[in-house]
């Protein structure tokens, strides 16, 4: 059943079928990424099903990643005549083994952003702002802000710019010294980075605590959650109610304001790093590294706090933005939580039944 479920995500939809849908039909997949961390054994029908999987994936041009595989399931696809790729650059491999679901949704997060920095029309991660030639590289940035927030924050702010630095980081610096890492910028010299261009990740320290399921959160309860009649027969990734909920449940969180899919750990033009230290006054919760030549404009904590007293109307203006930031960030948080619940509540049904009734029964007619 999961290689009928997986063909199902690169079957083009009719126009017939489509138009009844109250959802929008999500599109073929670049990177599939299967976690297999509760699986204790395979027999070799499995482990040929997989090998279908992979040559459906290359077929359509999808890579596909596969997430904590124990050393004897390594050895019985090896067996098999299944092993990832090798002798190519990272970046070009199309079937890869991850210890773990974080390392497989790491990866193909990556991919996907190199994809969208590579073709879109409008390189905010790599270019400055149209026009940016008669203005300071600080009111860029301050411009980035505006046009991805729908805000009017920038001529307002200008008056900043005496108190701030510019930085350059080349790729793969890290931007915070700490633990020996060669940063530009001190550990306890922290404050406020507005990015003008190139795009930062956040890595997560060894203490952090995951987010996504692995073999250390997947507990007895939750193994005796998911044991049930439930499968994927006779369902369809592309019209089934899993669906409809992601779709309506992006639509309903986003307030009916088009959001631009953010990651908490990929930022780029028209974000500001240091925000929720400024407000919470706690640590940064993770390592910042540039992932392409990057561009940002500095203001430390300890200068911020003397505007307070010196020039408080702009100081007032920042906290502004740092608020309206925060707050979109926050909303953006919810609406995929609300994703990936409605992805985790969503039982696959019982009993199969035709495809040509897949669309009409997701949306409950």
């Amino acid at each position: 059943s999961i290689l009928n479920y997986i063909a199902t995500m690169f079957e083009e939809i009719d126009i017939s079928q489509s138009a009844r849908l109250d959802f929008a039909i999500p599109p073929m997949p670049q990177v599939l990424v299967v976690d297999l961390s509760l699986i204790t054994g395979m027999d070799t029908s499995t482990v040929d099903i997989f090998g279908e999987v992979r040559e459906l994936c290359k077929k359509n041009d999808c890579k596909l990643y596969l997430c904590g595989l124990s050393p004897r399931q390594k050895k019985a696809f090896a067996k098999a005549g299944i092993k990832p790729d090798k002798g190519l650059p990272r970046s070009k491999r199309t079937f890869l083994f991850f210890s773990d679901l974080d390392s497989g949704l790491g990866k193909a997060e990556d991919v996907l952003i190199q994809e969208e920095m590579e073709t879109s029309d409008v390189l905010h991660f790599t270019q400055p702002f149209a026009g940016s030639e008669a203005v300071s590289g600080f009111h860029v940035a301050l411009r980035h802000i505006d046009e991805l927030h729908c805000t009017e924050f920038a001529n307002g702010l200008l008056d900043l710019e005496p108190y701030t630095k510019s930085l350059e980081l080349s790729e793969g610096q890290f931007l915070f010294e700490k633990d020996g890492r060669g940063g530009i910028v001190g550990e306890k010299d922290h404050g406020l980075f507005f990015i003008e261009r190139g795009m930062v990740r956040v890595d997560k320290d060894n203490s952090d605590m995951t987010l996504t399921r692995t073999r250390s959160y997947m507990g007895t309860s939750a193994m005796m959650k998911l044991a049930n009649d439930n499968t994927l027969k006779g369902q369809h990734a592309r019209l089934g109610t899993i669906a409809r909920r992601s779709a309506l449940a992006k639509r309903l969180a986003g307030g009916g304001q088009t959001n631009p899919n953010y990651r908490s750990a990929r930022m780029g033009p028209g974000w500001v790093i240091g925000i929720y230290e400024f407000a919470s006054g706690q640590p940064p919760i993770g390592v910042f590294r540039a992932i392409t030549p990057s561009r940002l404009h500095y203001i430390p904590f300890s200068t911020i706090h003397e505007l307070e007293e010196t020039h408080p109307i702009l100081a007032i203006r920042l906290y502004k933005l740092v608020s309206h930031m925060m707050v979109r960030k926050e909303n953006n948080t919810v609406s995929q939580l609300t994703t990936l619940h409605n992805i985790l509540s969503s039982p696959a049904h019982s009993k199969p039944f035709p495809r040509s009734t897949a669309a009409l029964r997701s949306i409950g007619r």
